[in-house]
Parts: C-alpha cells; sequence; structure tokens
C-alpha cells in the first residue's frame, strides 16, 4: 500500500491539492469525482488550491450520491464548494425525477465518461469497510437499478446511487482520506483484515494514495 501519513489536516490537503494539480497537466479531459460525508470539508479546501485556469479543465461530479433531499451535492455546495468555477459540472439529483430515473441518466453519462476522460477519485471510507456506496448487502432492501458501472438502491439510511467496485478501481487516480486516531486505526484494522472489504480492496491498488491525518 501506498500511505503518507500527516500530523494536521492543513497539510494532508496541500499534498491531496498538489497530486490533483499534476493529475489535471498530465491528463486530457481530467475528471475529479468526489464523496460526501467527512471528505467534503477537505474537498473544499482542495479545491481553494486550484487556480481557476486549473478548475476550467476539469469535470465534476459525485462518485456516489444520497437521492432526492440532503443530497451530497447540495452539502458540498451549502459548505462553500464553488461548483460554478469547473469546467463542466454533473449533478445527479438534477436529472430526473426519480431514483431509477436518475440512475439510468448517471450510468449513460459515465459510461461516455469511462470512454473518453481520465477520473481522479476522492474517496472516504466506513466503519464496516464500505467505499462510496458499495454498502453490505445487509443494508440494501430494494435494487431498483443494476448495470456494468452504476448501482442505485434503497438502504437503511438513503436512496443511493453509486459507481460500483469495479468502475471505481479502474481509475486512473484513487485518493483515500482518513481523519483522526480512531478513523485511522480502522483503516489499519480493516485493511490488514483476513475479510476483504471494498475499503481493503481499492487500498492496496497501485493508483491509490492513503491520506492518513492525526486531525485538525
Amino acid at each position: 500500500m501506498n500511505i503518507r501519513r500527516f500530523t494536521n489536516n492543513t497539510d494532508a490537503v496541500k499534498a491531496i491539492a498538489n497530486e490533483l494539480r499534476m493529475f489535471i497537466e498530465d491528463n486530457e479531459n481530467p475528471m475529479w469525482l468526489l464523496s460526501g460525508g467527512s471528505n467534503i470539508p477537505i474537498q473544499i479546501q482542495v479545491s481553494k488550491q486550484l487556480s481557476d485556469q486549473q478548475k476550467k479543465k476539469l469535470t465534476v461530479a459525485l462518485v456516489d450520491e444520497r437521492f432526492g433531499e440532503g443530497s451530497s451535492f447540495e452539502q458540498l455546495k451549502k459548505s462553500g464548494f464553488d461548483f460554478g468555477t469547473y469546467g463542466e459540472v454533473y449533478n445527479i439529483n438534477s436529472t430526473a425525477g426519480d431514483l431509477e430515473a436518475a440512475a439510468n441518466e448517471f450510468d449513460k453519462y459515465i459510461t461516455d465518461a469511462a470512454a473518453n476522460r481520465t477520473w481522479f477519485v476522492q474517496l472516504g471510507f466506513g466503519a464496516n469497510g464500505h467505499v462510496a456506496g458499495n454498502v453490505p448487502e445487509t443494508e440494501v432492501h430494494d435494487v431498483v437499478y443494476d448495470s456494468k458501472n452504476i448501482r442505485a438502491f434503497v438502504a437503511d439510511d438513503f436512496k443511493r446511487i453509486t459507481l460500483k467496485e469495479d468502475f471505481i478501481n479502474k481509475s486512473t487516480k484513487i485518493v483515500l482520506f482518513a481523519s483522526g486516531d480512531k478513523k485511522i486505526e480502522k483503516f489499519e484494522v480493516l485493511t490488514h483484515a483476513e475479510t476483504t472489504t471494498p475499503l481493503k480492496e481499492v487500498a492496496h491498488l497501485h493508483q491509490t494514495t492513503t491520506y492518513l491525518s492525526e486531525g485538525a
């Protein structure tokens, strides 16, 4: 595993931003796939370190989304992520009125993106080792859309649309971020456990860099 350790989030953000800047310069049609949850403030700080010219080269979308009210897109926007400064933005929630239709539209979009763009994925992880919306089957109650790249379902907490593990794991560059002693300890346990989880798989990929920060 490729792991970088930091004593604070500020230095971790600078390192992630530098990696993203290099990705933008080295790739045609670069795409930045964002996460929700604990990654929101980190991604906002990373965004602030990009120049306007660099942002205009980027397409931005979510790697997974809470469908409807309380979406990660809206949380990012309300927290200060300025989507208007980027070259292209895809909002999963704005495309259709129901979960299945929105998943179908996102599937078409991301399939085209996979053929024509390179993508930089920023991820966190859950306590059970899930990455993006790839949660354990016990938390999935009703799958309404299931394709090669996309899955949409009703979970314990939200209606979700997510990129599948296979798609995520083919990303050009993947950044995993965790902050705080408890989160770091969970990362160490899950990535060295005998049981395979989405986190364990993605953390061991050659294109993944994990940023572990002791905290603010």
